[in-house]
């Protein structure tokens, strides 16, 4: 019931959005995305590059015990917050399922950041391309959300080629 709900809210609040001007519909896309790679990887924890969750504690116990002002404790305690995965981690492990690849997660990424932290990108044909892009992502984790197997356009790509999807490797 929660997937059923997530997914209508989302795929709404994008179709809502394509009557947008095309930088805030890149922005509710991108968003809707990270909502969905919640929804697909739950509870997800990326492997840690060089370092464990018992450094992460150490590291806690040092900050903790160090006797610095609260409002920079916290906001060091909040980098440590073993929330998990990142939206860009939870990316980058559905692309080595094979349900995203790296030019839609650099256009996520792109968009997203830039937008949501104030700058509006130039128009133009870049623009255009990287909103069909993370437009092609969000449906190809619909797509993966519910078990759809087949044909789709691919926005994303130049001629907007139609492309096969597929959920085996994500199932894996």
């Amino acid at each position: 019931e929660d997937l059923d709900r997530s997914l209508r809210l989302w795929i709404d609040a994008t179709a809502t959005a394509a009557a947008w001007p095309l930088e805030s519909r890149g922005l509710v896309t991108a968003i809707a995305i990270e909502a969905m790679t919640e929804l697909l990887l739950p509870g997800f924890v990326p492997e840690r590059a060089g370092y464990s969750m018992e450094d992460e504690e150490r590291a806690r116990l040092i900050i903790t015990g160090a006797g610095l002002p609260d409002r920079l404790e916290r906001r060091l305690l909040g980098l440590l917050q073993g929330r998990g995965a990142t939206a860009t981690d939870r990316l980058f492990e559905l692309a080595r399922r094979g349900v995203a690849s790296s030019e839609e997660i650099e256009a996520w990424k792109d968009l997203r950041h830039t937008i949501a932290h104030g700058t509006l990108p130039a128009m133009g044909q870049d623009l255009v391309d990287k909103v069909h892009r993370v437009r092609t992502l969000f449906s190809r984790l619909v797509f993966t959300a519910v078990g759809y197997e087949g044909p789709y356009l691919d926005y994303g790509s130049a001629g907007w080629p139609v492309c096969q999807h597929s959920c085996a490797a994500f199932k894996a």
